[in-house]
């Protein structure tokens, strides 16, 4: 059975109250933080609420409002329409386990042309409740929001570049894996030849010490 409109505030499975934003069956969750992938721009500064995400480029977000699961209640979180038809999909979208208590995060990809927009407030997800029975060994699991900000900030610098494919480390490692090629392309080609050369000099330095007077 869906959880939906005024239950989902009186369950208390999203907060702050204030920012439940409810549609038909839905609630929407929206952007709070915003943190660029690799390479900070010189100008971002923790905190910045908008983001120009260029095309092949992704963002991480984490959002303002945080779900509070018990163990008999289960989310699905969508990406909402709105951005998807400009080209901008979500790389973790999915199932929110009951016990879970924090935000939630998405890193974007933006597989357009043109570069869009990203900003605090913005609508990013669509969640859905399913009510059922109580999880037998349930496995609650916290998420403070400012040590999961950290984290995914963190996370964003360190161990994702600034482009989906990485262009510049597939470039990289297509050049590191031709010279390989090619120094092994050299070593079977020139080492017979550089044998028999070495060969015809030994007998030639050979036949001379034989002829040379003692």
């Amino acid at each position: 059975m869906l959880v939906t409109e005024k239950h989902i505030e009186e369950r208390g499975l999203v907060s702050p109250a204030w920012q439940i934003r409810t549609k038909n069956s839905t609630c929407d969750l929206t952007i709070g933080e915003i943190f660029p992938m690799g390479i900070r721009p010189q100008n971002w500064v923790k905190g910045t609420r908008e983001f120009t995400l260029k095309p092949g480029h992704m963002v991480s977000v984490v959002t303002a409002q945080k779900l509070t699961l018990p163990g008999n209640v289960t989310g699905l979180a969508t990406l909402v329409t709105s951005l998807t038809q400009k080209g901008i999909l979500c790389l973790n979208v999915g199932v929110v386990d009951p016990g879970y208590d924090g935000p939630l995060s998405a890193m974007l990809v933006n597989f357009s042309s043109v570069e869009r927009e990203i900003s605090v407030d913005l609508r990013l997800f669509r969640v859905l409740f399913f009510e059922h029975a109580n999880v037998l060994n349930l496995e609650k699991f916290t998420q403070h929001p400012v040590t999961y900000s950290c984290a995914i900030d963190a996370r964003s610098r360190h161990q994702f570049s600034e482009t989906f494919l990485n262009v510049q480390g597939v470039m990289n490692l297509a050049r590191k894996e031709s010279w390989k090629t090619v120094g092994a392309s050299i070593l079977l080609n020139w080492l017979p030849i550089l044998a028999l050369l070495a060969g015809v000099a030994g007998a030639v330095f050979g036949g001379l010490a034989f002829f040379s007077p003692s």
